[in-house]
């Protein structure tokens, strides 16, 4: 088993949460941070986003940009986008827009009440395949033992707890240790037996919502107009489109999340602020500038169910 590395003792005010290296070799780390940013400002993506801009490789070599560039082209073709528009984007443009880095989020167990309300997700570098990163064993072992059978993390991964009770207005970060990242304690096992991990929803043992989840993974999504924005939604998820112009960064855009309630400015201006059109899981919430579009996509905590308005 490999070496722990254990952080100095929290406070009250602070949660733990644990780093597992891509290199086999390295030891999980425990790791803390603070509590007070709460639901809106929750230091646990900030932390991820930050370190994993740091990591991105800056040095550049002219010949490997250049078939980086054509590598995208190539893939976002296969994926459906319209040539044209691809190669009227020069090859600075695509690589910045392609290394820009954001947080994937894994849900590794679902806040139901089997589950006292309580999540566990694993945050990794979403441009991690791209970047070349190694496959990390250990992180996608237990992404795989969680209900995520495919799962091929890359890079490094970061695995936190929180609470997340809609009805009694609760969200809050708490404790995940090591020894639970290295299933030492049996939370996986008591989330499927229980009905919150994944793997019961996809076998139809965790109840309506988890449920609804796995029935709308590949229902078609339906595309409607909103006051200054475009969005679409299927079953399992809300995405909400602003156009906002060349020259915007990730800088420039403040986004805040709530159970049922979102707020977006772009340099200054409120583009939206109001209730949902349902409630969503904030760790399956999103945001993103892809080219000249801010995207914010919502993860519904209601599986299975049409919401038919973004914002009230």
């Amino acid at each position: 088993m490999a070496e722990l590395i254990e952080s100095s003792s929290t406070t009250s005010s602070d949660f733990k949460y644990v780093k597992i290296p891509s290199d086999p070799n390295l030891p999980i780390e425990q790791l803390s941070a603070s509590k007070a940013g709460g639901l809106q400002n929750d230091e646990m993506i900030k932390l991820a986003k930050q370190y994993f801009t740091s990591t991105t490789n800056t040095q550049t070599d002219p010949e490997q940009d250049k078939a980086m560039a054509a590598s995208i082209r190539a893939e976002a073709i296969k994926a459906g986008a319209n040539p044209a528009q691809l190669s009227a984007v020069n090859d600075a443009a695509l690589l910045a827009l392609h290394n820009s880095t954001t947080c994937e989020i894994t849900c590794l167990t679902l806040p139901v009440a089997a589950n006292s309300k309580t999540g566990v997700s694993m945050y990794t570098d979403d441009k991690g395949r791209g970047k070349g990163l190694g496959t990390n064993v250990r992180a996608s072992e237990l992404a795989r033992t969680c209900g995520n059978p495919d799962a091929d993390i890359k890079g490094d991964a970061f695995v936190s707890r929180y609470i997340d009770d809609e009805e009694g207005d609760v969200w809050e970060r708490v404790d995940f240790e090591v020894k639970e990242a290295q299933g030492e304690t049996g939370w996986t096992e008591i989330g499927k037996g229980r009905g919150g991990s994944l793997s019961n929803v996809m076998q139809g043992g965790g109840g309506a919502m988890e449920m609804g989840r796995a029935q709308g993974q590949n229902a078609p999504d339906v595309v409607r107009k909103g006051d200054g924005y475009e969005w679409t939604e299927n079953p399992e998820e809300v995405e909400i489109r602003w156009g906002v112009g060349g020259g915007v960064k990730g800088r420039d855009v403040k986004v805040k999340f709530g159970a049922r309630k979102l707020k977006v400015e772009v340099r200054g201006e409120v583009k939206v602020e109001g209730e949902l059109g349902g409630a969503v899981v904030i760790d399956e919430c999103t945001w993103c500038v892809e080219g000249e579009e801010l995207v914010v996509t919502l993860g519904k905590r209601e599986g299975g169910t049409m919401w038919g308005v973004a914002v009230k």
